[in-house]
């Protein structure tokens, strides 16, 4: 069985998605969102043989939740441990009672609003975008990245090399987003000079290589093939 693990878009789409779904995010408590997760968790680990789920989602539920309680993964982790001879029976019991059907069939259905965010790469249009497109919107991943940090920083967190990854991530998932939609198309090429851009930029303003481009492309090209993980990602820029 292949191995593959969530992109941090992906875990993010999948618990606002659940929680959207049955009630208002303000009704859950904590202990519920992280009882979600905790299920969530062995769910993705049963079904892609994954079992180091438990950061991204932990994360996931700080980025989308950020008023709840969750501030590091040990309550997740303790919940998922105490599950963990759960079968894939009983998990997808859960979610029926929760959801109405399995987390599979769950996932499948894409409403209207994520349809909006559908892109597709194809091999036509352009070689490269015209720098002037892009208008030095490259400064604005200082800006990502100061509040980023001082989002994790107000929920005791650290930042850190995860996260600092997510900035190009997340506004490579954007820019690629809105050249889409002006332009009615996107290719491989374009998609991963945006990337590279925006990975050297911020590589430069940490003075160091710490970001590996081909990990970035590999999470934005995963993201963007799916139009709730693009949802997910304007939405947590927006309440950065």
């Amino acid at each position: 069985m292949e191995i593959t693990y969530p992109t941090r878009n992906e875990a993010r789409s999948i618990l606002t998605s659940i929680v959207n779904n049955n009630r208002k995010e303000d009704q859950f408590g904590s202990e519920s969102l992280e009882e979600i997760a905790s299920y969530v968790i062995l769910w993705y680990q049963n079904k892609h043989n994954f079992n180091f789920a438990t950061f991204v989602f932990t994360n996931a539920l700080v980025d989308m939740f950020p008023q709840m309680g969750v501030d590091n993964e040990n309550s997740v982790d303790g919940k998922t441990n105490f599950r963990n001879e759960l079968s894939s029976e009983k998990i997808d019991d859960f979610f029926i009672n929760l959801l109405g059907c399995t987390l599979d069939d769950f996932l499948t259905k894409i409403k209207k609003e994520e349809m909006e965010y559908k892109v597709t790469i194809t091999s036509l249009g352009e070689p490269d975008y015209n720098p002037t497109w892009i208008n030095d919107s490259d400064s604005f991943i200082l800006q990502l990245l100061d509040s980023y940090q001082r989002f994790k920083e107000k929920k005791g967190m650290l930042f850190q090399k995860e996260d600092i990854m997510q900035v190009p991530i997340d506004y490579s998932i954007a820019i690629c987003y809105y050249y889409f939609k002006q332009n009615k198309y996107l290719n491989r090429n374009i998609c991963s000079n945006f990337v590279k851009t925006f990975t050297d930029t911020t590589n430069a303003i940490l003075s160091t290589g710490i970001l590996s481009y081909p990990d970035i492309e590999f999470d934005v090209l995963k993201d963007l093939s799916n139009p709730k993980c693009i949802k997910a990602s304007f939405d947590f820029i927006k309440q950065l």
